[in-house]
């Protein structure tokens, strides 16, 4: 290995420890600057560290509430499509019980005319009758027979007479049960109708539920994304606080160098090596002091 001449080494040399010393004065200057930066650097990657992990624990917190409000929410879309079904069933079949209990009272109102009639009937069968006993009455011992057939029609009459007296108390009572049961079947049209209205609340307040499930699985999404840049902040500040031990070694080396020169060059020790050493640290340690530092910015 061809080597350079004693002088040439002993200028590099020269120059090299006049650069590491002025690099070294620099960063001592700083020193303590950048140990207050270092603590503080400390201190914001652990309280980083924390709020990366909680904001972790609450996105998944978060996914795991929106995956279950999720599925609620579709079972309850189900359910309310059930109810929309069942509410329909029910108001069609009031509705048929209100058409069936029309005809009732139709029918029984029909029914009340035809004992209406048999009653006017009857009616004029009694004053037959009546006529009749008058007349055979008249007619002497010749009528007789035909009295007593006057007082049997008439006894029919008034069995027909007091038959449908009764017909007609129990028509008007089921007339009576008839308006209750059509007022109830009208109430219970109206509940129907109302359930309905409910239930295409429901299923409103169920997409409303559906869109507010989406806004925060969005959320979610956004949060994941400030946790990954949070790891990404704590990974800057953990390298910057690598940067400044590194200097910072690499400064206290030289300034051992640069206190054992003398003494180095006194026991003859290997000037080819502490040229080595001197130009690796002027290479390294330059561009570390030189580079910017990050800047750290409080919201």
């Amino acid at each position: 290995m061809k080597q350079c001449p004693p002088k040439k080494e002993a200028a590099f040399l020269e120059e090299g420890l006049t650069t590491l010393s002025s690099t070294s004065q620099e960063l001592q200057a700083n020193a303590c600057q950048m140990g207050a930066m270092a603590s503080q650097t400390e201190n914001l990657t652990q309280e980083a560290t924390r709020a990366s992990s909680n904001a972790s624990e609450g996105v998944n917190s978060i996914a795991s509430a929106t995956t279950q409000l999720t599925a609620n929410v579709e079972q309850i879309a189900q359910q309310m499509q059930r109810s929309a079904i069942i509410a329909n069933e029910a108001s069609q079949t009031s509705r048929d019980t209100g058409e069936a209990v029309k005809a009732l009272a139709t029918a029984v109102t029909e029914i009340s005319e035809v004992v209406s009639l048999i009653d006017e009937v009857a009616a004029q069968t009694n004053l037959l009758a009546l006529n009749a006993t008058i007349e055979a009455a008249r007619a002497g011992e010749a009528g007789r027979g035909f009295a007593v057939v006057a007082s049997e029609v008439k006894g029919l009459a008034a069995q027909t007479a007091t038959a449908t007296q009764d017909i007609e108390h129990r028509i008007g009572r089921i007339k009576e049960a008839s308006r209750h049961v059509a007022q109830s079947v009208s109430r219970v049209i109206e509940m129907v109708e109302e359930m309905q209205e409910l239930a295409n609340a429901s299923s409103d307040a169920v997409h409303e539920q559906s869109g507010a499930t989406a806004l925060i699985a969005e959320s979610a999404s956004v949060a994941s994304q400030g946790t990954s840049e949070a790891n990404e902040h704590v990974v800057i500040l953990s390298n910057s606080k690598l940067h400044f031990y590194s200097v910072l070694a690499l400064l206290r080396l030289g300034q051992m160098l640069l206190r054992k020169k003398p003494q180095a060059v006194q026991h003859g020790q290997s000037k080819a090596r502490l040229l080595l050493i001197i130009g690796t640290i002027v290479q390294v340690a330059l561009p570390l002091a030189l580079r910017p530092r990050p800047i750290l910015v409080h919201n």
